[in-house]
């Protein structure tokens, strides 16, 4: 429908006018400012009813400090009736995604995260660290907090699955279609490089870090089997198979009296046992699940999610967002937008609250995985130890948080001492 246009006068009487009349079917409300530009992009059960919180009592005086700034702002407002909950939801998401509105609560990670890529699609998929994630068909894992750790953690995996990070495209006829000769000890396949980033075979390939599917000297099965299964597996909380190959090659190095490098091989023993043991903190039997929890400090809202997969806690990520709505339902929205842009949704959801309309969210998640989707707050069992283990680490978020803001106030203060002086 047409924006509704707020004259210049008493704008909250006008507007209380024009909601008076709103149509009570679900739909999708937009605000917009004086010059018609869109502030925010909002989802309602009952438009008329939704759209009414925002001018009954005094909004300037019981608002929060963001949502005060955005109200200065309203002068006009845009309605989309659509035929269900669900539809108006997707429509915000696709709206919020397009527009990006200044007043729709933004995720900002806590820090600077990376992921674990794992190509696809290709005849040697390359491993890397890169920065976002992307729709291509590849693995992603993370978010990771510490770039310098997974790292480290790259080079490691590759002294066991010595499988490529070079961004050059490496393409293989079938065996059958040709020849393959043995050259010494490697084979000689015939592969087809596309711009090629480096010297192939490269210093990786030498030092036993890669395999070297450039030179032809590995078919894309053995690829697969000995370089990116074991990578992929890992990363998936399976720690056994790192774990035993680590201990054959230190027994190797020791017998040969390779003892420098056996104990090389056993400080990164040393290092992947201690990441079982923080990872299997919770066993779930073949569950893939998220557990969410949050915590309100000041006008910021505290969220963690902390990932369990094969059985494992593998992962956690936090966000902070302003205040905008109540807690339920900011939490509501941050869920559909994470997992919109997740290339997976989990079997099981739990979280430390009930949401409104819950119900709705579980159709989105289904729409995007093609199959049910559990969300439920745990009371006992394992998954109440999760969410409790999720509300800690909010609670050291905050506590964090508050030390930041303690630092910031007692370096103002000196600052201002020898200027008084």
């Amino acid at each position: 429908m047409p924006a509704l246009s707020v004259a210049n006068g008493d704008r909250l009487t006008v507007l209380r006018e024009r909601i008076r009349t709103a149509p009570t079917e679900p739909g999708v409300y937009r605000w917009l400012d004086r010059d018609g530009d869109i502030l925010y992009v909002g989802k309602a059960k009952n438009l008329r009813n939704r759209l009414k919180s925002y001018v009954t009592g005094s909004p300037q005086r019981d608002a929060g400090v963001f949502k005060r700034s955005m109200w200065d702002k309203m002068w006009e407002l845009d309605l989309t009736v659509t035929n269900t909950e669900l539809e108006a939801l997707i429509l915000e998401m696709n709206l919020i995604h397009k527009i990006k509105p200044p007043y729709n609560v933004a995720m900002k990670r806590d820090r600077s995260y990376c992921f674990v890529r794992v190509g696809a699609n290709e005849d040697f998929p390359s491993v890397r660290i890169v920065q976002k994630r992307a729709v291509d068909g590849a693995r992603y894992f993370g978010p990771f907090l510490n770039r310098r750790g997974q790292e480290q953690m790259i080079d490691l995996l590759r002294t066991v699955y010595p499988f490529r990070t070079c961004t050059m495209g490496i393409s293989m006829a079938e065996p059958e279609l040709f020849p393959v000769r043995e050259v010494g000890k490697r084979l000689e396949l015939e592969v087809t490089l596309k711009k090629p980033d480096r010297r192939a075979p490269c210093l990786d390939y030498h030092i036993q870090r890669c395999s070297g599917p450039c030179a032809g000297s590995i078919t894309k099965q053995d690829y697969a089997d000995k370089s990116i299964h074991g990578v992929i597996e890992f990363y998936e909380g399976k720690f056994a198979p790192v774990i035993d190959r680590l201990i054959e090659r230190m027994q190797a190095a020791a017998t040969g009296r390779k003892f420098e490098r056996a104990m090389e091989i056993r400080d990164a023993l040393r290092f992947v046992k201690g990441l079982q043991r923080q990872h299997q903190l919770f066993r779930f039997t073949d569950v893939y699940a998220d557990a969410v929890a949050c915590a309100l400090y000041g006008e910021t809202l505290h969220i963690v999610l902390l990932q369990v997969r094969g059985g494992n806690v593998v992962n956690e990520m936090a966000v902070s967002l302003e205040q905008s709505e109540k807690i339920e339902e900011m939490l509501t929205d941050f869920l559909t937008q994470y997992y919109a842009q997740e290339s997976a949704v989990p079997d099981r959801i739990f979280i430390d609250r009930d949401l409104p309309d819950v119900s709705v969210l579980k159709q989105y998640l289904r729409s995007l995985r093609s199959s049910a989707v559990s969300i439920d707050v745990p009371q006992k069992g394992e998954g109440a130890k999760l969410i409790k283990l999720a509300r800690k680490n909010v609670e050291k978020k905050i506590e964090m948080e508050r030390k930041r803001r303690d630092e910031e106030v007692v370096q103002g203060v000196e600052r201002l001492v020898p200027a008084m002086g």
